[in-house]
C-alpha cells in the first residue's frame, strides 16, 4: 500500500496526534512536497494561537492552502461544525474530524443529525451549502468573521425589493438539507391523498435566499400546488388562472403585510391562510374560484403537466406588479402576458 494512503490512514485514526502529523510532514519534505510545510505550519500555529505570530503563521497558511489539494486538506482538517439543527447540538460531535468518512472526502455523515456535512474551502461556498439548510464545515485557514454564513437583515430586504426571476433549475428534494427535505416530505403526502400529481422539484431562486419549490398538478388540471421551501420555513400554496386573466393564489405562508389591499386592475385574488392545513387550504382556494367563476362567468384555465412554468411565470407577474404597486419593489415589472395562456393547447384541451 502507498505509504502517503498509510500516513493518512494512521492520522485519520487518531486527528488529534501531532507527533504523527509532524512524522508525516518530514515524510513529505524528503520527496519535496509541499504539503510538508503546511502541517508544519498547522503545527506552529496551535502553539502560536494568540500572539502576534499565530496572525502571520495564519496568512502563510491561507496561501498556502490555495495551491494544496483541497481534498487532502479535507481529509486532515480538525474544524467544528456550523449550521447544525439545534435539535441536535447536545449530543453532535462538533468537529469535522469526528465524523464518519463517505465516498466524497469533501462530505461526511453524522450519526446524529443523519445528514452530511460539506467541507467548504470559502465563506461563499459554505454560504451557499448554508442557505439550502445544508451542515457546514470550513476550512480552519480561511479568514473567518461573525456571522459571515448570514445574509444579514440588509442583504436580504434588498433582496426583498428586486424582481428575482424563476430559475426551473431541477433538483432531487431527497437531497436537500433539512428542515427544507422535512417541509417537502410532511406537505407532499396530503397533496398526493387530494389527488394532486407531482411534476418535480424544482431551485426556484438562487442565493442568497433560495427558493425550492416541489410541483404539483391537480387531477383536473386547473390548479398547481407547489411546496415552497425558502430559507427555514416551507408552505404550500395554490394557483389558477381565470379565463377572464384574473389569478388566484392561496397560500399557507404567513402574510407580511395584511393592511395591503387589492383593486380590479391588480387581476390577482391572494388570499393567506397561515398554518391552514393543506386539505382546508385547497377546499379555501376551490371555494375562491367557484366565487370568481360565478362572477365572472369564467373558469380556471387547465393546462398540461409540461405548461406549469407559463402559470407560474404569470402568477409572478401579478404578484410583483401588486407588491410594486404597495411601494415593496425599486422598479415597475413588465405586465404578464396573457395572450400565452390562451393558446388553444392550453385553454379548453381538457373540457373536450
Amino acid at each position: 500500500m502507498d505509504n502517503d494512503l498509510l500516513f493518512v490512514r494512521a492520522i485519520l485514526a487518531d486527528p488529534s496526534d501531532v507527533t504523527l502529523r509532524l512524522v508525516y510532514a518530514d515524510w513529505l519534505e524528503e520527496r519535496g512536497d509541499r504539503r510538508a510545510e503546511y502541517l508544519r505550519l498547522e503545527a506552529a500555529l496551535a502553539a502560536e494561537q494568540h500572539t502576534a505570530s499565530g496572525q502571520e503563521l495564519r496568512q502563510q497558511l491561507n496561501e498556502l492552502r490555495k495551491v494544496i489539494d483541497r481534498r487532502w486538506q479535507a481529509l486532515l482538517d480538525r474544524t467544528p461544525l456550523e449550521n447544525c439543527d439545534s435539535r441536535f447540538r447536545s449530543r453532535c460531535p462538533k468537529q469535522w474530524e469526528k465524523l464518519k468518512l463517505t465516498a466524497d472526502d469533501t462530505t461526511r455523515a453524522c450519526d446524529r443529525c443523519q445528514e452530511n456535512v460539506y467541507y467548504c474551502d470559502s465563506v461563499d461556498a459554505a454560504r451557499s451549502h448554508a442557505w439550502q439548510g445544508h451542515r457546514v464545515a470550513v476550512n480552519s485557514h480561511v479568514p473567518r468573521r461573525p456571522g459571515d454564513l448570514d445574509a444579514g437583515p440588509n442583504a436580504l430586504s434588498a433582496i426583498n425589493r428586486t424582481v428575482r426571476e424563476y430559475e426551473f433549475i431541477p433538483v432531487d428534494g431527497a437531497s436537500l438539507g433539512q428542515p427544507m427535505r422535512g417541509y417537502l416530505q410532511r406537505l407532499t403526502p396530503p397533496l398526493l391523498e387530494l389527488g394532486f400529481q407531482p411534476i418535480g422539484d424544482f431551485r426556484m431562486k438562487p442565493p442568497p435566499a433560495v427558493v425550492h419549490d416541489r410541483i404539483l398538478l391537480s387531477p383536473d388540471g386547473r390548479t398547481l400546488a407547489a411546496i415552497c421551501c425558502v430559507l427555514q420555513s416551507g408552505a404550500i400554496s395554490f394557483m389558477s388562472v381565470l379565463k377572464d386573466a384574473t389569478g388566484v393564489h392561496t397560500s399557507g405562508s404567513h402574510n407580511p403585510r395584511p393592511e395591503r389591499t387589492f383593486q380590479p386592475a391588480d387581476q390577482l385574488m391572494l388570499n393567506y391562510h397561515s398554518g391552514a392545513p393543506p386539505a382546508e387550504l385547497h377546499r379555501e382556494h376551490q371555494q375562491v374560484l367557484k366565487r370568481l367563476g360565478a362572477r365572472t362567468n369564467g373558469q380556471a384555465i387547465a393546462f398540461r403537466r409540461d405548461q406549469f412554468r407559463e402559470i407560474m411565470v404569470y402568477d409572478q407577474c401579478l404578484f410583483n406588479r401588486w407588491r410594486y404597486r404597495h411601494g415593496s419593489l425599486d422598479h415597475e415589472p413588465p405586465p404578464p402576458d396573457f395572450n400565452k395562456l390562451l393558446q388553444p393547447s392550453l385553454t379548453d384541451s381538457k373540457d373536450s
